[in-house]
């Protein structure tokens, strides 16, 4: 598919001039809105004017085009026409939603989209989208799905096949062949599975290798380093030494790898799993040695990341209070433990009787690794006494890696153990944890469980947990941990809102009591209002006399849309919306008090809780940990818009810092910042995110709150996503009080769902590729409009998708742990 939406590149024929943006086009994420297209108009600047704006586009030769469908909306009249052809037109006074039509005269090669537009008063703007999707015969049509990973074939090769390496983008699957050397056929791979790093690598001779993949990150640079890379047979045929990228390129090769080489491989800017190899060049004999990779923060070697399972066992079972005993059982177990790092400047570890009990010289490692990877102690001939290593802390906070390994990598592994004591001195913390609990840390290992899944059978495929044909009412349904399921007829007929207009733009909530909420706008009394029903065990009732029928809780003469939904712990809840009801589009709320919807100082007249002279748009809205509503929204005005924030402080609607909510508020950019989305932790910290296009295409942004000012959680112009394509609708959960941000990315074949979370001071993916590829949404379908949500130790991610041919609704969710 192919959405060819109005921006600069459109022309204006007659002064032959590219289209310029208006600052007062519709709000965003409004009904007016198209997703995708920018508000523009010509240059000619004249009043009550026309003007004609013309985009040119091309479709590739031998396509079938299967649909077309333009959308178009401006504020006062358009004649649209494709390839001459007139195929609709808009006109009204009063904006209604953007009128559609289909196309059916698209042609292989050049295509011609013209707009007239007509009418003009003292400003003017137009949007429009046409959407095309096509086929072709000769198209290899797995080009539009994430890369599948190849695995090593069980038959000999003339050279050792690797598993195919994906990347940070999705590319082509290939194989690589090492620099052949040897003069036998190598068969096999003697890595026999996932592994923790450091680990030992062997070969036998010439009909065995070792290799396995290297997950980088945003790692800038790995060292690799290679102890006993020799031959044990004294003929002066070494071993080789190879690295890959995730490009298949090789970067080093060592066709005479002696010694104990520290091989450094810049990574930065390329993502994904680099491929190490190594080959016995004798006739004869084995060689082996170990690998350790300081740098790397997911300190493991995969065979199969597909199948991240790890074919060793961690003998730390679960969370344990220090000083605790460590223990291993030869080469197919680890002790690998994660201790957080608050804002201690200096820990020391220590580690009793470090030594190998088996008396054959391959004595035990110990490596100690801070939130980035970077190796801060280590022993890798670890003798029967204690050790202690000193470790500065300062200003470095997040989960430090402590693992333990067994070094018998002979043919014959061994099953004796090893073991001895652990204890940290000036942590504040004193446990030690299996996989990084709660705070800022370290990618954890990829696991059967580090997955996203689905919630109940097709939760995220063909009809996803709606599965209907779908009209403009609110449906509901509720996962009770074995089924989704309608409350009341919620997700049937008229559903919740059961009425004869239109109801858009649901928010949920849930009560103390574990009952939902629900707020939406809707147009049934002919403008839109603000409409709120509860669950109360039996039925949808409304919340106070009205809350769904005539005015709503809005009850005015304007339009009140894109509400927000909050319930407190003591049953209030609080609905904020966008209002027009004061002659421009201003953020209201009203709070629920047990018996009616109340303002809070003027919060649902005149001005409202913005109260500024642009236009406020689609605001997120939070409670703190006392209860007191916070609300963010978009702030519009001369060209740009920039994020703002209130928060209720008992008497009025504050600042929340200085500056939130005039300037440039807390995105301070001179573009377009948009659709914030705001959480508050149980502490009293704040994180928000939005998109913004300053970095020459829209990214998703982030920022905290420290209980006094707000800084940058995402500095750089990428921000938390850091793409390649367009990132926007962005929503945001605390999981622990770590932050995480779903947004919609569009890939070049279609939209996907991608997720982040802040580990340390990076955003890193939330299992193997949430934010690549086809990220956890992973289909041919267009994937919008995510919701993010944390529940019973879950992160829950919901959005729309037409992978069945309609938009459904799909869910997956993400294990986090209480």
């Amino acid at each position: 598919m192919i959405h060819v939406c109005t921006d600069t590149t459109w022309l204006e024929p007659s002064t032959g001039l590219p289209a310029v943006l208006q600052a007062n086009g519709p709000l965003p994420g409004s009904i007016h809105d198209i997703q995708g297209a920018l508000p523009i108009w010509g240059q000619n600047g004249e009043p009550n004017s026309a003007t004609t704006l013309v985009k040119t586009f091309n479709l590739p030769d031998g396509v079938a085009v299967t649909s077309a469908t333009a959308r178009f909306v401006a504020d006062d009249g358009v004649v649209f026409h494709v390839n001459g052809q007139e195929i609709g037109r808009f006109d009204a006074l009063v904006w209604p939603p953007p009128t559609e039509a289909n196309v059916d005269n698209l042609v292989p090669g050049l295509n011609t989209i013209s707009a007239d537009v007509y009418n003009r008063p003292s400003w003017a703007w137009l949007e429009a989208c046409l959407s095309v999707e096509y086929t072709s015969a000769a198209a290899d049509q797995s080009a539009y799905l994430p890369v599948v990973l190849d695995v090593a074939p069980a038959t000999p090769q003339p050279t050792p096949m690797p598993t195919a390496s994906p990347s940070a983008q999705p590319t082509a699957t290939h194989t690589v062949t090492p620099t052949p050397v040897a003069t036998a056929t190598p068969s096999a791979n003697l890595l026999i599975g996932n592994m923790p790093l450091p680990t030992g690598w062997h070969t036998n001779g010439p009909l065995t290798y070792w290799e396995g993949l290297l997950r980088v990150q945003d790692e800038p640079l790995i060292e690799i380093r290679v102890l006993d890379c020799g031959d044990n047979s004294a003929n002066n045929r070494l071993d080789i030494l190879q690295v890959y990228d995730p490009d298949g390129k090789l970067v080093v090769d060592m066709p005479n790898c002696a010694g104990d080489p520290t091989i450094s491989v810049p990574t930065a800017g390329k993502p994904g799993f680099y491929r190490l190899f190594f080959q016995d060049n004798d006739t004869r004999n084995g060689n082996g040695g170990n690998i350790w990779v300081n740098r790397l923060r997911d300190q493991h070697i995969y065979t199969d990341p597909s199948n991240p399972v790890l074919a060793a066992t961690n003998v730390l079972a679960q969370i344990e209070p220090l000083p605790t005993g460590w223990a291993t059982y030869g080469i197919l177990t680890f002790w690998e433990g994660y201790i957080h790092i608050q804002n201690e400047t200096a820990i020391t570890v220590r580690a009793t009787d470090c030594g190998d009990n088996e008396g054959d010289g391959k004595l035990d490692a110990i490596q100690i690794t801070d939130s980035t990877g970077l190796i801060v102690g280590e022993a890798s001939g670890c003798a029967s006494s204690s050790r202690s290593f000193p470790i500065d802390t300062a200003g470095k906070p997040g989960w430090y890696r402590i693992y333990f390994l067994d070094k018998d990598t002979g043919a014959v592994r061994s099953t004796l153990g090893n073991g001895g004591g652990l204890s940290v001195e000036g942590l504040v913390d004193q446990h030690v944890y299996p996989v990084p609990g709660t705070g800022p840390g370290p990618s954890p290992t990829p696991t059967s469980a580090d997955t996203w899944r689905s919630v109940g059978p097709n939760s995220a495929t063909g009809g996803g947990i709606s599965d209907n044909a779908g009209d403009a009412e609110i449906y509901l349904r509720r996962w009770d941990r074995a089924s989704w399921s309608a409350l009341g007829g919620s997700a049937s007929g008229g559903g919740i809102s059961d009425n004869a207009g239109d109801s858009l733009w649901p928010a949920v909530a849930v009560g103390p009591d574990g009952r939902p909420w629900v707020a939406w706008h809707d147009l049934s009394g002919g403008d839109a209002e603000i409409f709120v029903r509860r669950w109360n065990g039996t039925a949808w009732t409304e919340v106070g006399g009205g809350s769904a029928a005539g005015g709503g809780i809005s009850d005015n003469t304007g339009a009140s849309a894109y509400v927000d939904l909050q319930v407190a712990a003591n049953g209030d809840a609080v609905a904020a919306w966008v209002d027009d009801s004061g002659g421009n589009d201003e953020i209201y709320a009203r709070q629920w008090n047990g018996s009616a919807w109340v303002a809070l100082g003027g919060s649902a007249t005149g001005g409202g809780v913005s109260d500024d002279s642009g236009r406020s748009g689609r605001p997120a809205l939070a409670l703190d940990p006392t209860g007191r509503p916070a609300i963010a929204w978009t702030e519009a005005s001369g060209g740009q818009s920039n994020i703002y924030v209130r928060r209720w402080n008992g008497s009025a609607w504050a600042e929340m810092g200085d500056g939130s909510a005039a300037g440039g508020g807390i995105s301070q950019s001179p573009g377009k910042s948009q659709y914030p989305a705001l959480a508050f932790s149980t502490a009293g910290a704040a994180y928000l995110a939005w998109y913004d296009d300053a970095a020459g295409q829209r990214e998703i942004i982030a920022a905290s709150w420290d209980g006094s000012q707000w800084t940058a959680a995402a500095p750089g112009p990428g921000g938390v996503s850091a793409t390649a394509g367009e990132s926007k609708e962005p929503d945001l959960v605390l999981a622990a009080g770590v932050p995480y941000v779903v947004w919609q990315e569009t890939t070049g074949a279609d939209n996907e769902i991608y997720v982040r979370r802040r580990e340390g001071t990076a955003w890193a993916e939330v299992g193997l590729n949430s934010a690549t590829g086809g990220g956890i949404s992973d289909n041919a379908g267009d994937s919008n409009f995510p919701v993010a949500a944390m529940a019973g130790g879950r992160v829950f991610v919901v959005w729309e998708d037409d992978s069945g041919g309609d938009f459904e609704i799909y869910v997956l969710a993400y294990d986090v742990g209480p």
